[in-house]
């Protein structure tokens, strides 16, 4: 069953400028010194772990940056070494040929899931409140020919945490909101979407 897909919002430009309003602004700052403090705090703590590795320097400054360079630099460079040279290989071997591409249909899989993900409204837990969450499957009911839908919806902020509600697919309205739109609109609690949304019920036979 193709269901009609409501053409995304284009995403507006983020871009800092001077006739946002101040609290934006503001917010902004605040979450790049979040991000900013949660990145020094990881590589402090991975050079504190690999630090005594490196014991035999006598100086203490070339230790640490021997222990940076080496949390900067060992990943790619074994992550160089499995893909160009382990990788192909192992394909040669039709027992784990169907290992070696792993990498590609992980990615593949999330681009996929990334484009067709639909951000609907449901009629729940009453009438007169709706629910937002992402269209995930749609599928019939062979015992009274209903069609169903499966509506993942968080039950935290985070995008992480959530559950599947099933609901007939006609009570779900579509929306042309992104994914992208969603994650940013559950993690500030609201604060931050789209000015307007497009919206459009679920046609069954479409």
């Amino acid at each position: 069953m193709n269901l009609p897909v409501l053409p995304a919002e284009q995403e507006s430009d983020d871009s800092i400028t001077l006739d946002q309003p101040l609290f934006v602004l503001l917010s902004k700052i605040y979450l790049h010194g979040i991000i900013a403090l949660l990145v020094l705090y990881v590589l402090i703590a991975a050079v504190g772990s690999i630090l005594p590795y490196f014991d035999f320097i006598a100086n203490p400054p070339a230790r640490v940056v021997l222990a940076v360079f080496s949390i900067l630099l060992l990943p790619p460079l074994i992550g160089i070494v499995i893909r160009f040279v382990i990788l192909p290989m192992v394909e040669k071997h039709s027992t784990w040929s169907r290992f070696s591409n792993w990498d590609e249909r992980l990615f593949s899989e999330v681009i996929r899931a990334k484009e067709s993900a639909q951000i609907v409204l449901v009629d729940w837990p009453t009438d007169r409140l709706r629910t937002m969450g992402v269209l995930t499957r749609s599928f019939v009911d062979e015992s009274t020919g209903e069609h169903l839908a499966a509506v993942y919806v968080l039950s935290t902020s985070t995008t992480r945490h959530g559950y599947v509600h099933v609901c007939r697919l006609r009570e779900v309205t579509q929306t042309n909101m992104t994914l992208k739109q969603w994650q940013l609109f559950q993690v500030t609690l609201g604060a931050f979407g789209p000015k307007s949304v497009q919206t459009r019920d679920m046609d069954a036979e479409g």
